[in-house]
C-alpha cells in the first residue's frame, strides 16, 4: 500500500513537472514570435496555425519595411527583428503612453 502511494504521488508530481515545462515553453515562444509577418517553420508555425501566435499583417517581400500594420486589432508598426537566429519580419503594436 505504501509502495503504491508513493508511485501515484511520483507519478502525478512528474505530470505536473511536465505541464508546467509545456506551459512556460508554449509562452514563451509565442512571446517571441508574437506579430509574425513572414512564415514561420516548426514549432513556431504549429503554435501559429493553433492561434496561440497572433499574426501581423505586414507586406512581406525580400525585406521587412518599416510600415504601419495591424496585429490583434491593434495598430503598430513592421521591424525586423532576429529570433533563434532566423530574421523575422514582426508587427510590434504601439504602446501609447499615458
Amino acid at each position: 500500500m505504501r509502495r503504491k502511494r508513493i508511485l501515484l504521488s511520483t507519478c502525478f508530481g512528474l505530470t505536473l513537472a511536465v505541464l508546467a515545462s509545456g506551459t512556460i515553453f508554449v509562452k514563451q515562444t509565442a512571446a517571441a514570435y508574437s506579430g509574425a509577418c513572414t512564415p514561420l517553420t516548426g514549432v513556431p508555425k504549429i503554435l501559429q496555425q493553433a492561434g496561440f501566435i497572433p499574426v501581423g499583417n505586414c507586406s512581406v517581400d525580400k525585406q521587412c519595411k518599416e510600415e504601419v500594420c495591424e496585429v490583434d486589432g491593434k495598430p503598430g508598426v513592421c521591424t525586423k527583428e532576429v529570433v533563434n537566429k532566423k530574421n523575422v519580419c514582426i508587427c510590434k503594436p504601439r504602446r501609447i503612453s499615458r
